[in-house]
């Protein structure tokens, strides 16, 4: 992601990152960034945040769990989003993935006939 560049000479990479902090969706019936979220619900006592146990509870800390799934939702939206500008990544991907798979086929063909 960090080797290719769009017509801004812009990494995909970097675009994702930038798609990431644009990226909105509706919360409390207003579309709002990733920030914008994250703050509403550090800030409001109310939020659905307050709501999950304090601190680390059994090895888990339910708080900081529920804010890195929606970091991560954002990235997965983002990552797809720079997909559409990134053809050249998809089909890359495409062809890793079959040429792993020939090489998983190659390697069990060669043990079997051991």
């Amino acid at each position: 992601l960090r080797m290719i560049r769009n017509k801004k000479n812009q990494t995909a990479y970097d675009r994702m990152l930038e798609l990431k902090g644009t990226i909105k969706i509706t919360y409390l019936g207003k579309e709002r960034t990733l920030k914008e979220i994250v703050e509403l619900m550090v800030l409001n006592k109310k939020s659905p945040l307050y709501k999950l146990p304090e601190g680390v509870v059994e090895g888990e800390d339910f708080r900081q769990d529920a804010l890195v799934n929606l970091v991560r939702q954002f990235e997965s939206s983002a990552y797809q989003e720079m997909l559409k500008e990134f053809p050249q990544i998809e089909k890359e991907l495409k062809r890793r993935d079959k040429a792993i798979k020939k090489a998983s086929r190659d390697a069990l063909d060669a043990f079997l006939q051991y």
